[in-house]
């Protein structure tokens, strides 16, 4: 099984937040696990939370996005991330733009996916578990 770790958005906000407990969680997984990835539609969602939460001025926003992208494996989504998704939708229950995160992580070989927002503890396809850091 791969060591491989997704992170979703909450991750990321978590990562600069001024919550002292999150922050440090969310920095722990980042510096336990070497190999991270992210994807187009979570930096996008990093961008879009912090400029609607006014949580730092634009420059800096787009500034941390961008050392997000080079620090992590930074992934596109494809027309066949696109399709996956709708399966696991199906079959899981999950909202689009969260099935949408899973199948990404599914098809980047994870088998972790850090999140607030999921099932703590939850396996999808047999291969990938969602981990709940907060939980």
């Amino acid at each position: 099984m791969s060591d491989r770790a997704f992170l979703d958005t909450n991750i990321l906000i978590y990562y600069v937040s001024s919550d002292p407990a999150k922050k440090t969680l969310a920095r722990q997984i980042v510096l336990s696990n070497p190999d991270l990835v992210v994807s187009s539609q979570v930096i996008g969602e990093f961008v879009s939370v912090c400029k609607r939460k006014g949580i730092f001025p634009d420059q800096d926003t787009y500034r941390l996005a961008g050392e997000f992208m080079n620090l992590f494996t930074f992934v596109t989504i494809e027309k066949t991330t696109l399709e996956a998704s709708f399966g696991i939708s199906r079959k899981y229950g999950y909202s689009f733009y969260d099935s949408l995160i899973l199948s990404t992580a599914l098809e980047n070989a994870c088998s972790t996916l850090f999140t607030e927002d999921l099932q703590h503890g939850q396996q999808i396809e047999g291969s990938l578990k969602i981990v709940n850091p907060f939980h």
